[in-house]
């Protein structure tokens, strides 16, 4: 089936071939099931936008993907749960915060119960970063104490793993660098990050050890300690298609 050939190719990178069974997904005409597959390919072809950085025409493909109704409110169902998510992360980066929460407050308590990394990660850590930046850190604190809870009881490492990375970028902008260091520790092995860096996770295009790494480096007073290592990773994240990220890195 085409429609589900294109999530497989973009964990792979291989964005040509997602572009391809996209198109061949939008030939087919058949009822609930063109519906469907429509708006999977709208998801594949936002998600990646986002990682190239295109946000703009995200926003657009995210919102088709979603499903959003005439007066502008998400139709709430688990099966536009990731492209309204996505599409809360698209809003956030381009300054539509209360639009961001308004989708994310709808579909941050619907995804707890699909155990969906990528869902789980980028619901539970955009609205936490929504609360912590308009100064309520209580609630944002404790969607992240969840979500590792979470990562813990289920057995998803990398739910725990970002869990763990987002409240040590906290940590960093309130100056407690010895904390955050030890969360960044904790966060995962080598060779478990060797493993993600060989994948295209939407939840860990902009979150990485190396790049909690690079942040603490930096706002610790070691800046110079982490130019080799940044422009490595640079030039990786731009062969790799990922502008975003590499947008980060500069």
């Amino acid at each position: 089936v085409a429609g589900l050939n294109e999530w497989p190719t973009v964990l792979l990178g291989k964005f040509d071939e997602a572009h391809h069974y996209s198109d061949e997904a939008r030939k087919t005409q058949n009822g609930n099931e063109s519906i469907f597959r429509m708006a999977l390919s709208e998801t594949v072809e936002g998600s990646i936008d986002l990682m190239q950085g295109r946000l703009k025409q995200a926003v657009v493909r995210l919102q088709i993907a979603a499903g959003v109704s005439d007066d502008g409110r998400p139709l709430v169902g688990s099966q536009n749960a990731f492209p309204n998510v996505l599409l809360a992360e698209a809003l956030l980066e381009t300054g539509n915060s209360d639009q961001a929460e308004q989708i994310l407050s709808v579909f941050a308590p619907l995804v707890r119960g699909l155990t969906l990394p990528d869902h789980l990660i980028n619901a539970q850590v955009l609205l936490a970063r929504i609360f912590i930046d308009r100064c309520e850190p209580e609630r944002g604190f404790k969607l992240l104490a969840d979500l590792e809870a979470i990562g813990c009881r289920l057995g998803l490492p990398r739910v725990l793993a970002c869990a763990r990375l987002e409240l040590a970028r906290h940590l960093i902008a309130e100056g407690k660098f010895d904390a955050a260091r030890d969360l960044i520790r904790r966060s995962g092995a080598s060779y478990f990050w060797d493993h993600i860096s060989r994948q295209y996770f939407i939840a860990n295009d902009l979150s990485t050890q190396a790049i909690a790494e690079f942040r603490w480096l930096i706002r610790s007073g070691a800046s110079a300690t982490a130019i080799p290592e940044l422009k490595r990773h640079l030039a990786l994240a731009e062969q790799q298609q990922r502008q975003r990220r590499a947008l980060k890195l500069r």
